[in-house]
């Protein structure tokens, strides 16, 4: 009996990790409807790549761009905004803390379409 090939090792562990973080998408807000776009987590991360173009953060060291680490942190920043909200005593519920996310996505969005359309032809594409 044959071994199966690499890559069906490797693509079962990525799907079984992408399985994962879907569950825990779904577990932190107790809502079947969260994914990354509803959560801000998309908002942020795409409002970081489009200011780190725009600040002339594009760089690469050692052919490693610094892009997609300002990307990451600032999806982390739009839920730890999230998260920062709901620190009160107040008791909020599921539903309401789904819907904040989602309005912090809007309102990432509505910034990168601004800084789009603020920018030059040559800036944008």
């Amino acid at each position: 009996m044959s071994s199966p090939p690499a890559e069906d090792l490797f693509c079962g562990h990525g799907w079984r990790r992408a399985r994962h973080c879907g569950v825990v998408f779904q577990a932190v807000p107790r809502n079947p409807l969260a994914s990354p776009f509803t959560l801000s987590i998309s908002g942020g991360s795409s409002l970081g790549a489009v200011l780190g173009i725009r600040l002339g953060w594009d760089i690469s060291v050692l052919g490693v761009s610094f892009l997609p680490f300002v990307s990451f942190a600032s999806a982390l920043l739009g839920i730890l905004l999230v998260y920062a909200l709901f620190q009160s005593p107040r008791y909020f519920s599921p539903l309401t803390l789904l819907l904040s996310w989602v309005l912090i996505n809007f309102m990432c969005t509505a910034l990168v379409l601004l800084l789009h359309y603020s920018a030059d032809f040559t800036q944008s594409f």
